[in-house]
């Protein structure tokens, strides 16, 4: 339940970053982090219906890109690496259709294509092809996505 407030919240101090009214976008994320323990920055572009389950100790950096339907777990870190940039960009894309597990990381420039499962505890610093379930710490490809998989993840999200 706290999940969909935290939502709503971000989606009001985005909305309110894009209108240029000052101070606003960051006392919400200050509270969002209150009331949470979860840091998604206002700057961040996400698409509809993100799902927090447990939304205790996500951070979601500012240059990040999230699409439609995705579902992110407890401790999930979304962030840059400013020492690799691809095409002068430090932050992940991230698709649509996406279940990443709790305590992942997915850093740099990568590019996490649709209907994707990052398993928990997963390091993931390189891209991710369409319908994969990757795991580890470097994460690797663990196998590819049937269509009764991708029925479940849409049907969590």
């Amino acid at each position: 339940m706290l999940g969909k407030y935290v939502v709503i919240l971000f989606r009001l101090a985005n909305k309110s970053y894009r209108l240029k009214i000052p101070f606003l976008p960051k006392l919400l994320q200050l509270f969002i982090f209150l009331i949470s323990s979860c840091e998604i920055s206002y700057k961040a572009t996400i698409g509809r219906n993100l799902r927090l389950p447990h939304p205790t100790g996500i951070v979601i950096a500012g240059g990040a890109i999230i699409g439609e339907n995705v579902t992110i777990n407890q401790h999930v870190t979304i962030g840059g690496n400013w020492g690799k940039k691809i095409d002068g960009r430090a932050f992940p894309i991230i698709g649509s259709c996406i279940w990443i597990m709790p305590g992942s990381l997915v850093v740099g420039p990568i590019i996490i294509n649709d209907n994707v499962i990052v398993g928990a505890q997963s390091l993931v610093t390189k891209s991710v092809a369409t319908n994969s379930l990757v795991a580890g710490s470097p994460s690797r490809l663990i196998r590819n996505l049937n269509e009764d998989d991708i029925k479940k993840i849409n049907y969590i999200n």
